[in-house]
């Protein structure tokens, strides 16, 4: 049997968080990670040498706490542009930021959108909480239908993972002012770079790959993790899993609530068509929701200059390569597109509980437990980390 003074469940973004604070201030920490890499849903998968992130992914630069966690890793960032391309049927339009600029007539807001984002970014810079009870579907109807409708459902069901807007109108308002004040960005090599960057920082023996736990148990004070070839003894765990894993392993803990699924399939291009811009949102599609073209900002993300063309559909994790190419053949050119890879995740992001074990040598960690976001992952890390003792 192996002894740590903390065993970790999960080697995702909280996991790997927690792992380091606790290295850096003397404890034993081992994470036990089921998959054969790290990272959970911030992990890339490379295929034909193609980077494909687990799904749309961007980094928002404004998030407090992971741009302190990532500032030390050097990683290079690349900007997408502040607008957005939209297609519905038989517009195409564009919203941005102003002095940006986009395919198509741009998006006209009234002076009620006007003041309504004015008011919006105002209460996201006061409020990280995000918390209420108002839907954001709801909220949304206070803009003219045409700003709603158009761009502001279709761009944060993009954001949300959800089509139906469930989220409260409060974490909204958190990511509108996130995205005025500092945008959206990716890494040069990928969504997986951030990850595999932490776990770099690592001493060697905390990570272990490749080790599924089948079962926890606690006697005399001490946590017993069981994996299929072996053991590991510590007065403290982290559970730093996916809500839907830590259930499966504590029968104790309240059932998430609803899932997310997310379809992403990935096509090659030799040219991009004029009509998609880096994000394009289609308001009405049912196969495909968005495109994003991450080699126009990050062309490291091919090896040979080509081009990658992520189009993902929110809702169900089943639909096929054939009917998102016949979708978007109404609004450009796909008979050249290449098939490489397909992403389908029944559980895309969490709802979040503020939830607790009984048990205080028991942590929760994760996103599910603060805020379903890059931050929330890198916050709930730290509060892992201090919860142990770690300051």
């Amino acid at each position: 049997m192996t002894q740590a003074d903390v065993l970790i469940i999960g080697g995702g973004l909280s996991g790997l968080v927690c792992a380091h604070d606790c290295q850096q201030n003397g404890l034993r920490a081992h994470i036990l990670e089921a998959n054969e890499t790290v990272g959970g849903r911030v992990r890339s998968d490379h295929i034909e040498g193609v980077v494909c992130d687990r799904g749309f992914q961007v980094f928002l630069p404004a998030y407090p706490t992971a741009s302190a966690v990532f500032k030390p890793l050097g990683i290079d960032w690349k900007a997408y542009p502040k607008s957005a391309v939209i297609h519905d049927g038989d517009n195409q339009q564009w919203f941005g930021a102003p002095f940006t600029s986009g395919i198509g007539e741009k998006l006209r807001l009234t002076p009620r959108d006007y003041w309504h984002f004015f008011c919006d970014v105002s209460a996201g810079l006061q409020n990280s909480k995000c918390t209420g009870t108002v839907p954001t579907h709801t909220h949304l109807n206070r803009y003219s239908k045409t700003v709603s409708d158009q761009f502001l459902k279709p761009f944060f069901s993009s954001v949300f993972l959800d089509p139906e807007l469930h989220a409260p109108a409060s974490l909204f308002q958190y990511y509108l002012s996130l995205f005025v004040r500092g945008g959206v960005a990716v890494p040069s090599h990928g969504m997986g770079e951030i990850t595999q960057r932490l776990a770099a920082q690592l001493n060697p023996g905390t990570l272990q790959t490749h080790m599924p736990v089948t079962r926890i148990s606690k006697a005399g004070g001490i946590w017993k993790v069981e994996t299929e070839t072996g053991s590991f003894l510590a007065p403290i765990i982290v559970m730093a899993t996916a809500h839907h894993h830590a259930c499966a392993l504590l029968q104790e803990l309240p059932r998430p609530t609803r899932a997310l699924p997310v379809s992403t399939h990935y096509f090659l291009t030799d040219t991009i068509p004029d009509t998609l811009g880096p994000l394009t949102l289609f308001p009405n599609g049912t196969n495909c929701h968005h495109v994003a073209i991450p080699t126009r900002v990050a062309p490291n993300y091919t090896p040979d200059h080509r081009h990658l063309i992520m189009a993902t559909t929110y809702g169900t994790d089943t639909v096929s390569a054939e009917a998102v190419l016949d979708e978007l053949a109404r609004y450009t050119q796909t008979q050249h597109w290449r098939w490489i890879h397909h992403v389908k995740l029944a559980h895309s992001l969490p709802d979040s509980h503020a939830i607790k074990h009984p048990d205080p040598t028991c942590i929760l960690a994760g996103d599910w437990t603060t805020l379903p976001s890059i931050e929330g992952a890198c916050r709930s890390g730290k509060l892992a980390a201090q919860a142990i003792g770690v300051t």
